[in-house]
Formats: C-alpha cells, sequence, structure tokens
C-alpha cells in the first residue's frame, strides 16, 4: 500500500459475508443496530473521530428483479 494512503481506514458493512479485500476491514451486520454502530465507532477510534466519507448501497427490489 503506498504510504500515503497508510493511515486511511476502509470498512465495508454488509448483513452478508463478503469476498475479503486488501486493505478493508468488515463487518457483518446490520448498520442500523446499535451493536454494528459501536463495531463502526470502535474501528474509527472513538466517538471523538468522524468518517471522512460514506457511500451506501441500496437495492432497490422490482418485480422480482434487484437493481444495483
Amino acid at each position: 500500500m503506498p504510504k500515503a494512503y497508510q493511515d486511511v481506514k476502509i470498512i465495508a458493512v454488509g448483513l452478508q459475508a463478503m469476498a475479503p479485500l486488501n486493505g478493508v476491514t468488515q463487518i457483518q451486520g446490520d448498520f442500523t443496530k446499535l451493536s454494528t454502530a459501536q463495531s463502526i465507532i470502535e474501528h474509527f477510534g472513538g466517538e471523538d473521530q468522524k468518517a471522512q466519507l460514506v457511500i451506501k448501497k441500496i437495492r432497490v427490489w422490482r418485480s422480482q428483479t434487484v437493481y444495483n
């Protein structure tokens, strides 16, 4: 990993297991649950730290078809 990115913390949160990604911490859980939120907060070093970017993937269900 380039030195410029050594302090970057990336997490992925999902209900299902995910394939491993280099440099990404994965949390399997529901991000609306307190226990999952606590895991995310702990990963970033406590409540005094804030994420710089949050991306949420939403699945839309229509007529038995999933659009990502």
